[in-house]
């Protein structure tokens, strides 16, 4: 009953006293309820705009918004609502006690346990704030379409599908892509979505589009407007390489580019970039910090590679900066002017820079600035070619400057005809380590200071002075190798005075092109005959005057290499008393020298009694397409070669013994011709070049020197079996046959056969060339055929048969003469080449070239024009005719002329040396002026002339009428006037004629004491006042 009883109390007060002791703490605690409102509230509104910002951040970015994100805000939006009523019913609520009344308990109650509620719902809220993110990136695809097509825009008209791909990937217009997979598919996804609506088009590939022309000058449009760059931010980016852009884009930097967007880019190659200006602006110079290579080719229409023209904002700062560059190579850039806008004056250094090439930039003013050139000290190799500059640092106010490239081993100049100096002011300068030098025609450039040269006050008062490249006073102990000319070789050997010669005691490797007669043939002392003692290798090339390497008295003791190519008029290589020097050769070869007949040729003053030429230690030996070699020494020497274990031998047509002496080559055991591994060997050296020409020789010439070769039977049971063309040139000793009985059933691969006749001179008339237009001849019948005479064409209705001028290729002079052509040579076909040409006799010739249209130049090659007798022509040549390499001209009865060549066609006449005009009844003058020209001052320079003779020419008023015209004769020496009545003086402007000294008027010779103008009209009013006298 107890238990009961206890049990009934509990629940009573389970149901009574807990209930209210609730609804109590609701109004004892309603203040402290509210509070607490309040504040998590409040951290809620913070927490809305932490995430807010990072919302705000990311649609910056271009990113959509993640769902749960957007369904916290729309419930922060609702509970702030709901909060907003509470403070507002909470405000107008009676809940407080006052002097005349008393609150609600009730309301109070409500508010109290209301705010407990949505304090509870607010932490809630306030805790789904702690979002890992709050965005992803979904390619928004219209900005992608609207890229892409840009891009196809500005590629070409045609452009490569991978193409667009490569540069869509390199410019990070496929977004939430992971391979070249990914991009693969959302290019392709966005090219036909784009092929849909039209705006591209199929090609005429699959692996092509194209775009109708109208969007595509739109989109241009827009890129040339905006003037976007192509390259965004790559901050890991090592290597950008941007190829074909040929766009109106005129820089591929953003001109707002983030600060280190390429701070990893190692390496920057552009190429076939059209429309690029500037390459690099210094604001991104600044940030590429570890750029280490440049290299820029075929950018046609770039003028500078580093713009410093905002070079005064960063004085300003009064800092330096270091650019990491270590190599820049520019390559085919017509229009390049500047490497460097302006000089950077040491704000901005260069000198990590180890290697820079320059090639093919025509309009480059110069290769450095001079703070640029003093801060290279790591520069290791410098090469410049095809370049126009005429100095390789430009002029700085910096008085005589000392340039000092203290690791520069290798110079290579090339091709720069305009150069002249390092620097275009006095200095000095200074190449401890240089080892390789190569100068090749830079003709302007001197090398070493002349031995008359004087770099005095004196010299700096005229209007230019020469600096050499390398001071005397400044020896280059470690030069190994130079490559000069044989001109420039022969002043550094003369100019012992200075000491220059001691700048090649260390040289081991000697190249040289363009050298004279002979090398090392200059004068020396005696002092100075071993000046190369260490010279290891020889390469002569491209030396079309060069005949012979000598004398003997230059010491070569050391020199293993000899290596000889293209000398077009070498016709022996080494005197036989040069070798004996030779002691230390292993290599030789000879190729490619057309007119060598030997290798050694014997001194026409060689006392030496030893017969025996000993190569001691000569290995290899090459002799490559010397078609004209006969023998390695013709001379009856003993060849001695005890080391030589290699021989090549190819192209030597005419080679059909190695000498006619005894031979000695104990480690030779074959010879090849390098194109096959298997080597040929046959007891000697004699018997096997024998043996490489009967038994291997597929085509062969036939020599007058081979008659034995061929007329006798050989040893060998098949000779030129394999034979499959056969030339006989020239050969007399098969006056009754080509082909001896005993060859004949050898020669069964015979497929070819060429009889060469030695005609150098033919004339034709009409039936004759008709016969061999419309016969079948050998191609190379009239190779060698120089002079061609076409005379007694007497059919009016014929045209010149300039077509069949391509049978003569080696034409030198043609002639026409008593034929009936109104026309010669049209002058809009090709036709053969020719020097000389002759007319004469051809009384209804009206022009020799078509009159309608200027000279193809082929036709400027000639060199004489002759024409005699022409009395129908009425103009010598078209009105703009260029004859630039004309030498003679000569024109006698042409009456109908009354002019010989216009002033146009006078300007080119600049190697004219002899002018002869005689009996043309209506010349009225020699030089008209073309209408185009009209009261235009010009000056026309007759640099060559040196005889002017006019004679019979009875209308003839003057040299030249107009009065405008300014003649200069610089070499004129002669001039005979006769039977010209009506000439009264010279020309109606001004003349001159520096050199002539007499002029002979009607045999009449008067010495010339003021200008030609002057004692024209003096000789001739006394031959008009002699003539009245007489008639008195």
């Amino acid at each position: 009953m107890v238990e009961l009883l206890c049990a009934l109390a509990g629940k009573v007060l389970e149901l009574t006293v807990e209930p209210i002791g609730r609804h109590l703490g609701y109004l004892i605690s309603y203040h402290s309820n509210v509070t607490k409102l309040k504040h998590e509230f409040h951290e809620l509104q913070n927490e809305r705009e932490a995430v807010q910002h990072r919302v705000d951040d990311a649609q910056r970015q271009g990113e959509d918004i993640e769902a749960k994100v957007q369904d916290w805000f729309t419930q922060v939006n609702e509970i702030t609502e709901l909060v907003d009523k509470f403070y507002e019913k909470e405000t107008h609520a009676n809940t407080d006690c006052s002097f005349k009344s008393c609150p609600n308990l009730w309301l109070r109650h409500q508010i109290s346990r209301k705010a407990n509620k949505m304090t509870l719902e607010v932490a809630e809220i306030k805790e789904k704030a702690k979002f890992d993110k709050v965005s992803f990136y979904k390619p928004p695809e219209l900005l992608e379409l609207q890229s892409i097509i840009l891009l196809s825009a500005m590629l070409s008209h045609d452009p490569l599908i991978i193409d667009l791909l490569m540069y869509s990937v390199g410019l990070s217009l496929l977004q939430d892509v992971h391979s070249m997979k990914d991009a693969q598919d959302a290019l392709d996804f966005l090219v036909s979505k784009l092929k849909a609506s039209s705006l591209l088009l199929d090609s005429f590939s699959n692996n092509r589009f194209t775009m109708h022309d109208v969007f595509r000058e739109f989109s241009l449009s827009i890129a040339s407007k905006e003037q976007h760059g192509l390259v965004v931010s790559f901050p890991m980016l090592e290597t950008l390489d941007l190829k074909r852009i040929n766009t109106l884009i005129t820089s591929i930097w953003d001109d707002h580019l983030p600060h280190n967007s390429f701070g990893n880019l190692k390496t920057l190659i552009a190429k076939n970039c059209g429309f690029l200006v500037k390459l690099v602006p210094l604001h991104v110079l600044i940030s590429l910090s570890n750029l280490e290579e440049l290299e820029v080719t075929r950018c046609g229409s770039l003028e500078m590679v580093f713009d410093f023209n905002d070079l005064n904002n960063y004085k300003k700062t009064k800092g330096s900066w270091i650019v990491p560059l270590k190599k820049i190579r520019l390559r085919k850039l017509p229009k390049l002017m500047h490497v460097w806008s302006n000089d950077p004056q040491e704000i901005f250094s260069f000198q990590g820079l180890r290697q820079v090439t320059a090639d093919n930039c025509k309009r480059l003013a110069s290769m450095f600035p001079a703070s640029i050139a003093k801060g290279m000290l790591h520069l290791e190799e410098l090469e410049i070619r095809n370049c126009g500059m005429d100095v390789i640092v430009a002029k700085a106010q910096v008085l005589a400057p000392t340039f000092v490239f203290p690791k520069l081993n290798k110079l290579e100049l090339e091709k720069l005809p305009n150069l002249k100096n390092l620097y275009g002011d006095r200095h000095t300068s200074e190449w401890p380590c240089l080892q390789h030098l190569t100068i090749y025609e830079c003709d302007g450039l001197e090398i070493f200071q002349k031995r008359d040269s004087s770099l005095s006050s004196s010299r700096e008062e005229s209007s230019y002075v020469k600096y050499p490249l390398l001071f005397h006073e400044k020896v280059i102990p470690n030069l190994k190798k130079l490559t000069i000319s044989g001109k420039q070789l022969a002043a550094i050997l003369s100019n012992d005075q200075l000491g220059f010669p001691r700048t090649l005691l260390n040289l081991k490797e000697l190249a040289l092109y363009v050298s004279s007669k002979e090398i090392f043939s200059v004068p020396l002392k005696n002092d100075f005959f071993h000046i190369l003692p260490n010279l290891e290798c020889l390469d002569v090339s491209e030396c079309g005057d060069f005949i012979k390497l000598r004398p003997s008295f230059i010491s070569l003791e050391n020199l293993t290499n000899i290596n000889v190519s293209f000398c077009s008029r070498l016709t022996s290589l080494l005197a036989s008393s040069t070798v004996t020097s030779l002691a230390q050769l292993t290599m030789l070869t000879i190729s490619w020298c057309f007119e060598i007949e030997e290798i050694i040729a014997k001194d026409e003053d060689d006392d030496v009694k030893n017969e025996i030429i000993n190569f001691k230690k000569l290995r290899f030996l090459k002799l490559e397409e010397l078609p004209k070699l006969k023998c390695f020494c013709s001379d009856n020497y003993t060849l001695m070669f005890p080391s030589l274990d290699r021989v090549i031998i190819r192209g030597c047509g005419r080679l059909s013994m190695f000498c006619p002496g005894d031979i000695h080559t104990p480690l030779l055991k074959g010879v090849g011709s390098g194109y096959e591994t298997k080597e040929l060997w046959e007891t000697n050296l004699n018997k096997t070049i024998l043996l490489l020409l009967t038994d291997k020789a597929t085509d062969l010439k036939l020599y007058p020197e081979m008659r034995k070769l061929w007329v006798e039977k050989l040893p060998h049971p098949k000779p030129f079996s394999k034979l499959r063309s056969l030339t006989v040139d020239n050969c007399e000793f098969l006056c009754e046959y080509v082909i001896p009985a005993h060859l004949v059933k050898c020669l069964c691969n015979l497929e070819w056969l060429r009889v060469i006749p030695r005609l150098e001179g033919l004339t034709l008339n009409q039936k004759d060339a008709t016969m061999l237009r419309d016969g079948q001849f050998e191609a190379d019948l009239f190779d060698k055929v120089k002079t061609l005479c076409l005379e007694s064409f007497v059919d009016e209705s014929l045209s010149f048969p300039y077509s069949f001028l391509h049978r003569f290729p080696y034409l030198q002079q043609l002639r026409v003469e008593h034929c009936c052509f109104e026309e010669i040579l049209p002058s809009q076909q090709q036709i053969a080449s020719f020097k000389q040409l002759y007319v004469r006799y051809l009384d209804q010739l009206k022009t020799i070239w078509n009159d309608d249209s200027q000279l193809q130049p082929i036709h400027q090659d000639l060199e004489r024009l002759d024409v005699k007798c022409c009395c129908s022509l009425i103009k010598l040549t078209p009105s703009f005719a260029s004859l630039e390499n004309l030498t003679y001209l000569k024109v006698s009865g042409c009456h109908q002329l009354i002019y010989l060549v216009t002033s146009s066609t006078a300007k080119s006449l600049v190697k004219l040396y002899t002018l002869m005009i005689s009996d043309c009844e209506r010349m009225e003058e020699i030089v008209r002026n073309n209408e185009s020209e009209d009261n235009v001052e010009t000056t026309i320079t007759f640099n060559k002339l040196w005889l002017l003779e006019l004679s019979g020419l009875t209308s003839l008023k003057s040299f030249c009428s107009q009065n405008d015209h300014t003649f200069e004769f610089p070499d004129l020496d002669n001039v005979r006037i006769s039977g010209c009545d009506q000439m009264k003086m010279f020309c109606g402007g001004v003349v001159e004629t520096p050199v002539l000294s007499d002029v002979q008027i009607d045999e009449d010779e008067q010495s010339l004491k003021e200008d030609l103008n002057k004692i024209i009209e003096l000789l001739l009013s006394q031959k008009d006042a002699t003539n009245m006298y007489k008639q008195d």
